[in-house]
């Protein structure tokens, strides 16, 4: 259930590499802090999406850049690697109810492994926000709230 077993998700993975990951990566080895931040969410989010966001989520951001640097830094180390296989046998095992929640314009490799977890989840629902991205709740709060507080207190 690897995002890479199928070929459309072999393509988009390698494409999040190569356009989030790698540049990310030549960033904050360089010393670009910001320009490393910068890349990374625009290649997962898509260009201009850094610049879009409110100045509270890039200081956020920027707080949290040295754990981005250490995830880019084991990324680009392990390639493929980390991120571990996770079987639709072990997503079956999960025995509570779970909520998927995806943007209506998550990047694709987002929407793809919700789509297996969906299949393979017993008990699960699936919602999209409307007009948001994989940062739905900095994007949507109002909506994101609105949908996953009756989900939470329901279960």
């Amino acid at each position: 259930m690897t995002l890479v077993s199928s070929t459309e998700g072999k393509t988009v993975f390698q494409n999040f590499i190569q356009n989030s990951i790698r540049p990310s990566h030549k960033a904050f080895e360089k010393g670009g802090i910001e320009e490393g931040v910068r890349l990374f969410v625009n290649g997962v989010l898509g260009d201009g999406s850094y610049e879009q966001m409110p100045i509270i989520a890039h200081i956020s951001m920027l707080e949290n850049a040295h754990e981005l640097m250490g995830e880019m830094n084991s990324m680009n180390a392990k390639g493929v690697d980390f991120f571990p296989a996770f079987s639709c046998k072990e997503a079956q095992k999960i025995n509570i109810p779970t909520l998927l929640v995806d943007g209506e314009i998550s990047p694709t490799f987002l929407r793809l492994i919700n789509d297996a977890l969906e299949r393979c989840l017993p008990d699960n629902e699936r919602v999209v926000i409307p007009a948001a991205s994989h940062d739905l709740k900095i994007q949507e709060p109002p909506v994101f709230s609105e949908t996953v507080l009756p989900f939470l207190d329901g279960h």
